[in-house]
């Protein structure tokens, strides 16, 4: 069995501060576009921030981590 490797609260500070920027930055995108649209890129990135947020709030519930 995989024993997984648990995070000193540093870590677990910069995860949370990470996720609450990821999380301001994807309401500011779907806001902004409502009104304007958003590019084949900006779905890229838009994507991969949702993944992200994803993966950070697997590891802070893994911690007993409220989001």
């Amino acid at each position: 069995m995989e024993r997984k490797q648990r995070l000193n609260s540093n870590q677990l500070l910069e995860l949370s501060e990470e996720l609450k920027c990821l999380k301001k930055k994807q309401h500011a995108t779907r806001s902004l576009e409502v009104y304007v649209g958003m590019s084949a890129g900006e779905g890229i990135d838009f994507d991969s921030r949702q993944e992200r947020i994803s993966r950070i709030c697997a590891v802070l519930s893994q911690h007993d981590i409220k989001q």
